[in-house]
């Protein structure tokens, strides 16, 4: 038989958990502060190494299509595949889980009521086709 543990070393462990808890948001909001200090500081050397330079025609056509209101269509339909392919993985998750837990959910429904219909549903939780 487990010993009981005593109200103290409940309430250190708890502490202790507190205390990593707040280290790892610490360190957390430390990693995130970084990645923007870094991101911040190779534009800045981007700009830096351009500065008072001349610089090639192919730069200024990316600049004219950039400033040219393209840019808010391209992103949107960037966006959009993203929203799609999201959609898409998300789908073949949800059947992949649901075929996955099918066997435990049986049981359990079986275990409930044992006189109970299928739904006829597939495994992966579709409706079956017209044969």
């Amino acid at each position: 038989m487990a010993a009981k543990s005593s109200p103290s070393s409940r309430s250190d462990r708890k502490t202790q958990q507190q205390l990593i808890d707040r280290c790892a948001d610490i360190v957390n909001l430390l990693v995130g502060a970084a990645k923007w200090v870094i991101l911040g500081y190779f534009a800045l050397q981007a700009v830096r190494a351009l500065a008072g330079k001349t610089t090639s025609a192919s730069f200024a056509l990316v600049v004219h299509w950039l400033s040219s209101g393209k840019l808010p269509m391209v992103v949107a339909w960037i966006g959009a595949c993203l929203a799609i392919i999201y959609g898409l993985l998300e789908r073949q998750l949800r059947r992949r889980k649901t075929a996955y837990m099918q066997d435990r959910i049986k049981k359990l429904e079986t275990k409930i009521d044992g006189h109970r219909s299928s739904s006829q549903l597939t495994k992966t939780g579709d409706t079956p086709e017209e044969r």
